[in-house]
């Protein structure tokens, strides 16, 4: 099953980004996700961090995760490749 999880930095506001998961179940998309989203905002956030001397994660903080198919609202979006760069394929 293909769940959207959406994610925000844990340390800064601002920005958002979507994430598509294959999981089992909506307890189980966190351990995919935790890799790809702390690099992510790690890396969106990295001069930041430097300059506020912030060395340690979690970077991310989960915000929302829904089952995604082709009934979701975003799918259309999702299925758009000029819309791909705001949908991080984690696992799929």
């Amino acid at each position: 099953m293909l769940y959207l999880a959406y994610c925000e930095s844990a340390n800064y506001c601002g920005y958002g980004q979507y994430f598509v998961i294959e999981a089992e179940s909506d307890s189980e998309v966190e351990v995919p996700l935790e890799a790809y989203a702390d690099e992510y905002f790690y890396e969106q956030d990295s001069d930041q961090l430097e300059e506020d001397g912030i060395e340690d994660g979690p970077f991310y903080t989960v915000c929302s995760v829904e089952e995604f198919g082709p009934a979701h609202d975003c799918w259309k979006y999702y299925q758009d490749p000029s819309q791909s760069e705001f949908y991080t394929k984690v696992n799929v």
